[in-house]
């Protein structure tokens, strides 16, 4: 096996490093600091995905060299031919964004006494008004407001319309 000259070596370990530098940098810019850290399969994926489209890449492609592929003879090794070294080009899948889904939360009591709270934090006119309107549900507490009129109620007084 050949040896790599100092500098090639020196060169990799340089890249390699930048490029260690860069998937940490860009990992935790987009999800938070110490992300990387904490995900160092994530920092390898990033490292092989970076290889990966170098080497496909057609600068790349035109640099490389042929390569002799050898068959062991009894007495010593021959060439047998020279096949140049290539690369399978990364395809890239389109990537389809899926529907946002709005997620429809069912209301509780609890999500009333809540609203109710809030308002009448704001202005302690709100209470009278907001007994009125659990009044003409025929609730006399939060807890009285018929489950299938939550989301009317606590939309009400959201609005401000009570």
């Amino acid at each position: 096996m050949s040896q790599l000259p100092e500098n090639t070596m020196l060169n990799a370990v340089g890249t390699t490093a930048k490029m260690m530098d860069q998937a940490v940098s860009n990992i935790d810019g987009l999800l938070g600091d110490g992300y990387a850290a904490s995900n160092p399969v994530l920092i390898a994926q990033f490292m092989k995905t970076c290889s990966d489209v170098y080497l496909s890449s057609p600068v790349t492609q035109a640099e490389s060299t042929p390569v002799k592929s050898v068959t062991k003879a009894k007495p010593k090794a021959k060439v047998v031919e020279e096949t140049p070294v290539t690369e399978e080009p990364v395809t890239e899948e389109p990537v389809t964004e899926e529907p946002v889904k709005e997620e429809i939360k069912t209301l509780t009591h609890d999500d009333l006494k809540q609203a109710c709270l809030v308002k009448a934090r704001e202005d302690s006119a709100n209470r009278d008004k907001l007994k009125s309107l659990l009044a003409s549900y025929g609730a006399s507490k939060a807890v009285d407001v018929p489950v299938d009129k939550l989301d009317e109620v606590i939309g009400k007084i959201n609005a401000g319309e009570f």
